[in-house]
């Protein structure tokens, strides 16, 4: 049995003896531990109510995506997701905390207490449990310094507004009225160079979406930000934010004005202002142009006209010199939206991919080099322009091309077109090898196999004398048919790797080898079996759309920590599930997935895995609770690129929001969430739900302590990029909610579709940025939140 399970029955039992020994006094009043929410379809148990010494249940480590550079090849078979295990436990003032440390070997870290830690792309030891003495009953107040309240200020067209950017007061907010049509410039200039301010601009549409961002109006001149000729989408109040490059975690400072304009006439695609000072060269989809970079002429502009949703590509390679070439990218009105300084896939090139035009526009390029214009490399160059798609990509890529035997093919995994799919003919009986070598780039390639029917049957990462490369060894296939090859990467969707690829068929014999094998699993009949901390077990089932199912992966036997997930039948995660803390027998390290509603008829797979190193017996149940005729498509949750914040550092916390106990100091936390989403397929988006209502309450007046819950649309980005994480606090709300709610986020989903974005990203914070210092944990642990989009015919 773990400790908190231990310390849970202890004072329990505790409780009882008390109770008995004061017969004629009632139990004092206690906030419950756990605040239940009732999930959409069924009911979620309810936690016995404890009192205040009752140790708060908290979820384990969770799986990590880290961007590295080169994959590590993992044993023999591997698996998607290998979590570790953080257990923790809080009690009163007597007892101890046990408290997870985590280091890293280049950079110092803060010691956090955790429901879970980032997913990994490779197993990573466990955190070594520190006993740490609890906070006393009097704890000493601990400060900490948090910026000034930010005020939001009226402003009009013509008006010229002043302030000082500083560590207490990052950032400044002006409010406008402005009408559709209307096309308005903002300036924003540092009055003292010698204060060394590196301003930052920020313009929010009415519902808090970003819509435009620029640092350097333009660079080669100094460090002050503009948006001009900007075209006013639609009637409403818009907001400027005025800060600093890196906002709260930024280090200038400086006094400032600010002026905004508006011109009479609706300008429909303005000349690009970035890049002003120069002769623009027209270029279009296909050319190929040659220039010089010098000291004198660092950078070389270009324009060309665009559509939205076209996907492209630019290259800048060397031809002669000492050049380290860069590519940057501009929109219509001429805020610098991408740029690329070494191909992703190697070298010293640039190379923007697979970049998607949010707008219809003429668009600006620079050909310049590393530092631009205090650079100091030099040399000719090329630049080629390439459209390589139209249109939202699907996701994954889905194509005709056919692979036969001994003939091999070539392909590229991007973060935009993260699989290829391929269709292989053969007979019932067959036994074929299916080889994914990786070329160029630091692709982990990872490879599915499909039957006829739809029914995933088998998978591998990695494979013996290979290293990370995969193959499917030897498989002797069932029937006869078409059979369907996804060439994708570890970690599919959420993947960090990249690169070209050969794939190829041969006829084999013998017995397969390291093939991850997918089990069969019906509604209702229980599966058993054992983890030993090095496999994961995969299970496959058909369903229907419309089923509302639900998933337990239950311990039996040792130590064994459940890790659960679901995922289609091409390797995307769908749902995962770390810790049950509604758990009715108060076995919070159980996994369990409620009440998940069926996208689409056909085939799924669900990883039952661990946590840490543990191992032992499990019982893997899957039931269709009911079936509907609602039915939503999901987003999925990006772990990698998702994050909850302590005072603006990040934290290994799951989705949680409140205030955290450190080191026995207590900070407040929020979360930012980036989902990635489904393809819209020319289907028009009806409505969206962000699903809140499943949530875990480490103290009931969490909500009446801190407020409303703020939901906010941060923004939403193209796949080709490394998404940001936004850490600061209360941005303009979305939406609000006063409990473990759903949450209509439709506009923002909305308006990221219609800019072809594939990402969107979404903040959760109390409207208080208070800490509730009572040396104990107030949070909101969010267990399973689903962004469910509903789309018409």
């Amino acid at each position: 049995m773990k400790l908190h399970r231990t310390i849970l029955f202890c004072i329990l039992c505790s409780l009882a003896f008390l109770v008995a020994c004061t017969p004629t006094q009632a139990p004092p009043s206690t906030p419950l531990r756990g605040a239940v929410v009732p999930t959409r379809v069924t009911e979620t148990p309810t936690l016995t109510p404890t009192v205040e010494a009752t140790a708060t249940p908290t979820p384990t480590d969770e799986p990590t995506e880290e961007a590295t550079a080169t994959p590590t090849p993992t044993d023999e078979p591997t698996e998607e997701i290998i979590p570790t295990n953080t257990p923790i436990v809080t009690e009163e003032a007597t007892a101890q905390v046990i408290i997870p440390t985590e280091t890293e070997p280049s950079t110092p870290t803060e010691t956090s207490v955790s429901p879970s830690a980032t997913p990994t792309l490779r197993p990573t030891n466990t955190a070594t449990p520190t006993l740490i003495p609890s906070p006393t009953a009097t704890p000493t107040e601990v400060v900490i310094a948090t910026p000034a309240v930010i005020t939001e200020t009226a402003i009009a067209y013509g008006d010229t507004v002043t302030g000082t950017i500083s560590n207490d007061v990052y950032e400044y907010r002006y409010l406008f009225e402005a009408q559709a049509g209307d096309v308005i410039s903002i300036f924003m200039r540092a009055t003292d160079r010698r204060q060394g301010l590196d301003g930052y601009l920020t313009l929010l549409a009415p519902n808090g979406a970003q819509l435009v961002v620029n640092d350097d109006f333009n660079s080669l001149q100094g460090y002050d930000p503009g948006i001009a000729d900007y075209a006013i989408p639609a009637d409403g109040t818009y907001t400027i934010v005025a800060s600093r490059f890196n906002g709260v975690a930024g280090t200038s400072s400086g006094d400032f004005e600010l002026v905004l304009t508006v011109t009479d006439a609706t300008v429909a695609t303005p000349e690009p202002t970035a890049s002003a000072d120069f002769t623009e060269i027209p270029i279009a989809y296909g050319d190929r142009a040659e220039g010089e970079i010098t000291n004198n002429t660092p950078v070389v502009a270009y324009q060309f006209v665009a559509q939205a949703g076209d996907v492209i590509g630019i290259q800048v390679n060397m031809l002669s010199g000492t050049l380290d070439p860069q590519v940057v990218l501009f929109s219509p009105n001429g805020a610098e939206i991408a740029l690329n300084d070494d191909d992703p896939l190697g070298g010293f090139n640039a190379y923007l991919r697979d970049f998607v035009i949010p707008e219809t526009g003429v668009y600006t390029i620079w050909a310049t080099r590393f530092n631009r214009d205090v650079g100091t490399s030099f040399g000719r160059y090329e630049l080629l322009l390439q459209r390589v798609g139209v249109g939202v990509v699907p996701t994954p890529v889905s194509n005709t091309d056919i692979i036969t035997l001994d003939e091999a093919v070539v392909g590229e995994i991007t973060n935009q077109n993260f699989a290829r799919f391929y269709t292989f003919s053969a007979k019932q009986g067959d036994v074929v090898t299916f080889t994914m070598r990786a070329n160029v780039g630091n692709l982990d390639p990872y490879l599915i196999l499909i039957a006829p029917d739809g029914q995933q049957i088998a998978r591998n990462d990695d494979v013996a004398g290979l290293g990370f490369n995969s193959a499917l060894d030897k498989v002797r296939l069932p029937q006869s048919g078409d059979y369907t090859i996804v060439a994708t990467r570890f970690q599919v969707a959420f993947g960090v790797t990249q690169g070209t690829f050969q794939l190829i068929a041969t006829a084999d014999s013998g017995t397969s080898q390291a093939l991850i094998e997918i089990l069969p699993i019906e509604y209702g009949t229980p599966q058993t079996g054992t983890l030993d901390g090095g496999n994961f077990q995969y299970y496959g089932f058909n369903a229907q759309a419309g089923d509302v199912i639900s998933i337990s992966h239950l311990n039996t036997s040792g130590d064994l920590d459940p890790f659960l997930a679901l995922e289609d039948a091409f390797g995307v995660e769908l749902a995962r599930s770390y810790d049950d803390l509604f758990d009715e027998n108060l076995n919070f390290d159980n996994a369990t997935i409620r009440d998940f509603i069926i996208p689409n008829t056909g085939y799924y797979v669900i990883a039952a895995g661990y946590n840490g190193e543990t191992s032992g017996g499990y019982r893997l149940t899957v039931t269709r609770t009911t079936t509907t005729n609602n039915i939503p498509q999901y987003a999925s949750l990006d772990w990698g690129k998702t994050a909850t914040f302590a005072d603006g550092e990040k934290t290994n916390l799951l989705v949680t929001v409140g205030d955290w106990v450190f080191d026995n100091v207590e900070k407040r936390v929020l979360n930012v969430m980036t989902f990635r989403l489904p393809p819209s397929d020319g289907r028009q988006l009806s409505s969206v739900i962000f699903a809140l209502e499943s949530c875990y309450l480490t103290n009931s007046s969490v909500f009446t302590v801190f407020g409303a819950l703020q939901v906010s649309g941060l923004g939403y980005y193209a796949s080709d990029v490394t998404v940001p994480l936004a850490p600061e606090a209360n941005p303009r709300a979305s939406a609000t909610i006063t409990a473990c709610q759903n949450v209509d986020i439709t506009d923002f989903v909305t308006e990221a579709y219609r800019s072809n974005a594939t990402y969107v990203q979404i903040q959760l914070n109390f409207s208080s940025n208070t800490v509730n210092r009572n040396a104990v944990i107030d949070a909101a642990i969010f267990l399973e939140p689903r962004l469910e989009l509903y789309f018409g015919d």
